[in-house]
């Protein structure tokens, strides 16, 4: 492989690793998001740095930057709906109710 279809990446931090992929985390990136590499896309390996095929990064990257953008959309509606509900109603059963509802909520996003 030539040396413009791989890209560097430095200051990462190994989280996990199977027999086929690996998934770092980015300590550059604003928001240390993690994501998935296949091991067969890796190249010069270490704890901190390697070098990847490009396209797979990328698409890797921006994958994870999406799904880390719909769920932030997703919590700010639920918020912003509990917000609205708990000034309307202002039983201590209706908001330990609506408590339920968001904890449910926040653990299908995950």
């Amino acid at each position: 492989m030539e040396n413009r279809y791989l890209i560097e990446v430095r200051n990462f931090t190994l989280v996990k690793e199977t027999p086929k992929a690996i998934r770092i985390r980015l300590e550059n990136h604003p928001k240390k998001i993690c994501i998935w590499m296949p091991k067969k896309c890796t190249k010069n390996f270490t704890q901190t740095s390697a070098q990847f095929v490009k396209s797979f990064f990328m698409k890797n990257l921006c994958k994870e930057q999406e799904r880390l953008k719909i769920k932030e959309e997703k919590m700010k509606v639920l918020f912003e709906n509990f917000n609205a509900l708990h000034v309307v109603n202002r039983t201590k059963k209706d908001i330990k109710e609506i408590e339920k509802i968001i904890d449910q909520k926040v653990n299908e996003l995950e």
